[in-house]
């Protein structure tokens, strides 16, 4: 009878959370690259697979992101049979200098990809680029290929020089890019406990704003938290998060799980949306960049990412960006007569890229 109880006790915690329209089905294509690679300027660190291994703030820990001594970088990667690509999303790895230009190249059919000649110019920013990313492109047009180029400048600066993250997608049945279909910025943020960041990790498109928290002891409870509040309800299909890795500002770590609770209108409860696990990336090293599916939440007042302390041993915990976004199915619905009638027919918006 306990079992029966306690299933039901959850059953009814899943009914309580208002479910909107089936989410867009998304696929990170850079994920299933078979190669990765630097054209041009020669490596001073890291790795070209550092391109995909999910690992914001590379610097703080494992150096995994490609460097070199230059004023620009060309990181590519390339599929074994051609891929439909239209949009990108590129992500710095450093405080300092960011990109000021980004041109983005396609492979010819049959082209090598260390030969310059094969690659065809599909997309320019021009000069002046400002924000510190992520930078969402969309080619204008779909182009079939078996490998994708992003020429990332620099102009003015020498040095040291860092490339992130590169996100390959087919595109989206609604209009626009991941920015595109963002949701805006909460109106107040809170937390536990926190130090030096504070509580607005990234929502402002500000890369080095960060939540840190306290120690265990000082934070007191059992679980980190970190919550965003909404004016006005929003409509929530994912989120994402960059979690600060084990250097950043004395012992911080990547939890091995961690939960999303939100509040709805009508239901000023915080309710389980979903429970989530780390993983590793293509490097074996561990992902601190997770993309999070949701089941398609509607009427969202506020969200809490919640870490318990025993998913980071004695360990401290930090976000340095997060996002959430509204990407629903425009034909697909969840909801009909008031009833939650298919929530488990939710999208499959990976988890980690």
């Amino acid at each position: 009878m306990r079992k029966l109880h306690l299933g039901l006790s959850l059953l009814a915690g899943i009914l309580s959370l208002p479910v909107a329209a089936q989410a867009i089905p998304i696929t990170n294509l850079a994920q299933s690259s078979n190669a990765q690679g630097i054209f041009g300027p020669s490596l001073t660190g890291g790795q070209a697979g550092g391109i995909i291994d999910r690992s914001i703030w590379g610097f703080n820990g494992i150096v995994t992101s490609p460097r070199v001594n230059n004023t620009y970088v060309q990181p590519y990667l390339t599929w074994s049979s051609d891929q439909n690509v239209r949009i990108l999303r590129i992500l710095n790895d450093t405080f300092a200098a960011t990109y000021d230009r980004l041109i983005v190249d396609t492979l010819n059919t049959g082209g090598n990809p260390t030969n310059n000649a094969d690659w065809t110019q599909r997309f320019d920013t021009g000069a002046g680029l400002a924000n510190p990313g992520p930078f969402d492109l969309n080619l204008g047009a779909t182009y079939s290929t078996r490998g994708v180029r992003v020429r990332a400048n620099r102009s003015g600066l020498s040095g040291d020089f860092a490339f992130g993250e590169m996100e390959v997608y087919t595109g989206f049945p609604v209009s626009g890019t991941l920015a595109d279909n963002r949701i805006s910025v909460p109106t107040a943020n809170y937390s536990a406990s926190s130090t030096l960041g504070g509580t607005s990790p990234g929502f402002a498109g500000q890369w080095n704003d960060r939540w840190l928290s306290q120690s265990q002891v000082n934070n007191g409870g059992s679980a980190f938290t970190l919550d965003r509040h909404f004016t006005t309800a929003t409509n929530v299909t994912n989120l994402s998060l960059a979690f600060a890795n084990k250097n950043d500002n004395g012992v911080r770590v990547v939890p091995t799980s961690w939960d999303i609770f939100v509040k709805t209108t009508g239901n000023a409860t915080w309710t389980l949306a979903g429970t989530y696990t780390s993983s590793n990336s293509n490097l074996a090293t561990p992902a601190t960049w997770y993309y999070l599916d949701l089941p398609g939440l509607y009427n969202v007042t506020d969200l809490r990412v919640s870490v318990p302390f025993s998913s980071v041993g004695s360990d401290a915990i930090g976000i340095h960006y997060t996002e959430a976004f509204n990407l629903p199915e425009p034909s697909a619905a969840l909801f009909a007569g008031g009833a939650v009638v298919g929530m488990m027919a939710r999208r499959r918006f990976r988890k980690s890229l």
